[in-house]
């Protein structure tokens, strides 16, 4: 049994918009405002717009064969990229490569390779490339099998740069933002960009998709590259604009974690970055977000980033979501 456009669109997680171009299954995970405004700017964040990050089949169902095409080509700075398929949330299949460049191939798995069969429904769940952009096609399950949407525990939006993106998790499902996702069994919107820095224009007022729950994790690039007169008033209007736009919901500003060059000087910032964290936190607070200040619990040890300095890889992504997931537990 193939899935249809109509199929794949109540069973994926994470995309505003999917539409089918050329027999593939295309994910956006912004709206199309917010895609103009990326597409009319420089070529590397339109790029990394177009990434697939905290996007994923999601479903229920009692088919034995879970079977996709899928091609996959640049949506970061980074070359790789690499697909998780989990079964009953448990990782069963990793798969990728360290170049991303119009890489095409297939995915395939049977539960009972995994699971003594029961004829029960099993979650399958296939996350997509954090740092890529992917697309699928061909998607198939058994003839006559069952497929079913998951109900959702919450929605879930996240703003912020290259780590909340999932610069650098090897494993598509350990990304700081797609365990906090796992953990509270969420439909997450994933909108952070690396290299982005705080950005009103993509808040979006007339929006169609309202989480329950909103986190914003910018700062670290608009203290080493931008200067006080930039970096201040943009923060300003984006923390007033999302409390506007999302009245309703928890919403949480996240500081930035620790960066091997945060006393080389060497930034744009007219200050440290302890200083841009506490006026991050003043205009936060300010605008109805509660902070969560990720240093004290984001060991400031090489090994655990990806590039040594700044990164997190799947270990430090490990710590990262651990701190984050028990500050938001204490308010929802």
């Amino acid at each position: 049994m193939k899935l249809t456009l109509d199929d794949v669109k109540k069973i994926t997680a994470g995309a505003l918009e999917i539409t089918e171009e050329g027999g593939e299954f295309v994910f956006h995970r912004f709206e199309a405002k917010a895609r103009e405004h990326y597409n009319g700017g420089s070529a590397g964040l339109r790029l990394k717009s177009k990434a697939t990050s905290s996007i994923r089949l999601d479903f229920m169902t009692d088919s034995d064969k879970f079977e996709a095409d899928f091609s996959a080509d640049y949506g970061s700075s980074r070359t790789y990229y690499y697909f998780d398929v989990c079964v009953d949330g448990i990782i069963r299949k990793h798969l990728g490569e360290e170049v991303a460049w119009i890489k095409r191939g297939h995915i395939s798995l049977k539960v009972s390779d995994y699971i003594v069969p029961d004829g029960k429904e099993h979650r399958i769940t296939l996350w997509l490339p954090n740092l890529a952009s992917a697309r699928l096609s061909n998607i198939e399950l058994d003839d006559g099998a069952s497929f079913t949407p998951i109900n959702y525990k919450m929605k879930l939006l996240c703003f912020g740069d290259s780590i909340t993106q999932g610069y650098d998790a090897a494993f598509a499902s350990k990304s700081y933002v797609n365990r906090i996702t796992s953990h509270f069994d969420a439909y997450t919107v994933n909108q952070a960009i690396g290299g982005e820095r705080f950005v009103p224009e993509i808040v979006l007022e007339d929006t169609e998709y309202r989480p329950d729950v909103v986190t914003v994790a910018y700062g670290t690039n608009d203290w080493s590259g931008t200067v006080k007169s930039y970096f201040h008033p943009r923060c300003e209007e984006f923390f007033a604009k999302a409390g506007r736009t999302y009245p309703d919901a928890k919403k949480f500003a996240i500081l930035p974690i620790w960066r091997a060059d945060a006393k080389s000087g060497k930034q744009k910032y007219e200050g440290s970055l302890d200083e841009a964290c506490e006026f991050i936190r003043e205009v936060a607070e300010k605008n109805g977000f509660t902070v969560i200040d990720a240093r004290p619990f984001m060991p400031q040890c090489p090994e655990f980033f990806w590039d040594g300095r700044l990164h997190p890889n799947d270990l430090g992504f490990a710590e990262y979501a651990a701190g984050v997931i028990a500050e938001i537990e204490k308010h929802i």
